[in-house]
């Protein structure tokens, strides 16, 4: 072949750059996501807020769950491990998460926090002797109410007739679970691994199987060029060797990989069967 030919060919040859076009795209869906979930915000908050309701409710995400009268102040759409749930505030900004399934009955406008009246001081009658000053008593300490103690929270499936048992799976959990993998992938491999959780994950078991999802924020710049395809390759030699360990069957899972605002967006699944 000579050169002329060798030429044409490279000439001929052509690039085009995907990963461009495909961040783009999440972009976009991104956006549209954003506008939509705003959309809908606004709508409920217009039938809700500065509203006193009874609702459906739980004081957390999986909690127990019962009826409140809510003085509504405010109104959002949050998004809980691609689950969005509907999370009112009363006046004392406690939040509430309301049950989408049960219809929310108002009662009327909210009403406002009582407050204490400053009393007028009683009219002085003439002066009288004033009898010679006690000794002070001494008062007994007061005690302190006794902290609630956390209960786990039981749900009913139909379905299989058992009960599912839900817990918080703490932040120290996650960072345990992340020394295993993550380290292996950071630039700085000695990073603070607590600075990429954003929040407690959930727990769920039921019979003898657990189920546990958590969610990362890592910003691009500690791992440039990250794909999802690292990660789950990471997470399967991770559930492969703690099966190994244990001789319980554990497994990882990548349930979301995105990009949003310099930061990947991570959600990691680990199940075991007991």
């Amino acid at each position: 072949m000579n050169l002329k030919r060798i030429l044409e060919q490279q000439e001929a040859t052509q690039f085009y750059d995907l990963g461009r076009d495909f961040s783009s795209f999440t972009q976009t869906m991104d956006s549209t996501t954003e506008d939509v979930k705003n959309r809908f915000e606004q709508a409920i908050a217009t039938k809700l807020k500065g509203k006193k309701i009874r609702a459906r409710a739980s004081r957390g995400y999986k909690q127990f769950e019962k009826d409140y009268e809510i003085n509504v102040t405010s109104v959002s759409l949050d998004d809980y491990y691609d689950n969005y749930v509907v999370v009112v505030k009363d006046s004392k900004n406690k939040e509430y998460f309301l049950k989408p399934g049960f219809k929310v009955q108002v009662l009327g406008a909210a009403e406002a926090d009582k407050q204490e009246q400053p009393q007028q001081p009683p009219e002085q009658p003439p002066a009288q002797p004033q009898p010679a000053p006690q000794p002070p008593q001494a008062q007994p300490a007061a005690t302190p109410p006794p902290a609630e103690p956390q209960q786990p929270v039981k749900e009913t499936d139909g379905s299989e007739g058992g009960s599912e048992l839900v817990h918080k799976y703490p932040v120290a959990s996650i960072e345990k679970d992340l020394q295993t993998w993550l380290p292996k992938l950071l630039m700085n491999s000695n990073a603070n691994l607590k600075q990429f959780i954003p929040q407690d994950g959930v727990s769920r078991t039921k019979g003898r199987k657990t189920v546990i999802s958590y969610g990362l924020t890592i910003p691009t710049d500690e791992l440039p060029g990250l794909s999802a395809e690292q990660i789950k390759q990471e997470l399967s030699q991770v559930g492969k060797m703690a099966s190994d360990v244990s001789g319980i069957d554990n497994f990882y899972t990548l349930d979301k990989f995105d990009v949003r605002g310099g930061k990947y967006v991570i959600i990691i699944r680990k199940v075991t069967n007991y």
